[in-house]
Order: structure tokens, then sequence, then C-alpha cells
């Protein structure tokens, strides 16, 4: 399962990725892995698409990382996707 994350985010996103609720989500999924790496690799794609970054670091104790996952996980919730309809 590790290795299908890492080849998908290896291939990249691009902005419009971030419109599309399902590959957001899986997304901020990946923020919680227990692989440092694909908590990396998701973050880098995240930023890339919104330009933010909720002081989510991948290296960061856990409790730290679940408190800014959270905060993507409510975003979502709010916006449907990365990237709001409206923008």
């Amino acid at each position: 399962d590790d290795a299908a994350a890492v080849d998908e985010l290896l291939w990249g996103y691009t902005r419009d990725d971030g419109r599309d609720a399902a590959t957001s989500a899986r997304l901020v999924d990946w923020l919680g892995s227990d692989e440092v790496a694909i908590r990396e690799l998701a973050m880098f794609h995240i930023k890339m698409i919104t330009g933010r970054d909720y002081d989510f670091h991948p290296t960061a104790p856990k409790p730290q990382r679940d408190a800014a996952v959270t905060h993507w996980q409510e975003f979502l919730r709010r916006n449907g996707s990365l990237i709001p309809a409206e923008e």
C-alpha cells in the first residue's frame, strides 16, 4: 500500500487535481501516514496546490502533526477540495 502511495505521489499533481474531492482527501489522508516520505510528498503537493501548509511539518511530533491534519480535514469539510469551486 505504501509503495502505491509513493508511486502516485511521485507522478505528482496539478492545481486542477486540487479541485477533485477524492484526490484532495487522499492527499490529506497521507499527511497522517506512518511513513515520513509519504507525509513529505503529500505536504509538498498540498502546498504546491494551495500555497498553504497550516504548520504541518512531516517530521514534527505526532501530536503536532495530528493538529495540522485536523486543520486540513476541517478545510476539506468546509470547501470540498483543496481548491474550492469558487476559485
